[in-house]
């Protein structure tokens, strides 16, 4: 039996004063980050042997003995309307490694990002990414150093915010 796990964040990053334009224009640029994030911080396996983070298939994920957490990526959020994405996406993974029916399928343990909660995740990864841009780009924008201050301090809630959300935004015990 697999296990999906649900978590909840009301928490809000709000940017302030400064390069604020260039902040506005970087996040509606993009939110590609969200990928890059998870696997940072899914390095720390903690109580499971290894963890498989985002596995594009049932060949990603090995099919062995020890206890191994499954963290499925965003294209595979789970619902509570059934037959979510992070449901069909655990069966084909739990049913076979490639073409090989799986064989210790009690070992795994799946996360799903959680629909409801994604796009404020979206949105904090978009302001993080937007102020790390800024900075990286604080010579060629000419800021003084107060906002360069300002910008390390947004980025740093920013950070803050991405991290909180990350944990607010998985759900597992399903399939």
């Amino acid at each position: 039996m697999s296990k999906l796990l649900v978590f909840d964040s009301a928490h809000r990053h709000q940017t302030g004063g400064g390069p604020r334009r260039a902040v506005k224009t970087r996040f509606r640029q993009g939110g590609a980050g969200i990928g890059w994030r998870l696997r940072a911080d899914l390095r720390k396996a903690g109580d499971f042997n290894r963890i498989h983070p985002l596995p594009q298939a049932g060949q990603d994920v090995p099919d062995d003995l020890d206890a191994r957490l499954v963290v499925l990526g965003i294209d595979h959020p789970y619902s509570k309307e059934g037959n979510s994405a992070a449901e069909v996406a655990s069966k084909a993974i739990l049913e076979s490694r490639g073409n090989t029916p799986r064989l210790y399928r009690n070992t795994l343990v799946f996360l799903a990002v959680d629909k409801t909660r994604l796009q404020d995740l979206d949105e904090a990864v978009r302001y993080y990414l937007a102020w790390e841009s800024i900075l990286a780009e604080k010579e060629k924008l000419n800021l003084d150093p107060q906002q360069v201050k300002q910008a390390e301090t947004q980025r740093a809630a920013a950070d803050s915010t991405v991290t909180a959300r990350i944990a607010d935004l998985f759900c597992g015990d399903f399939g």
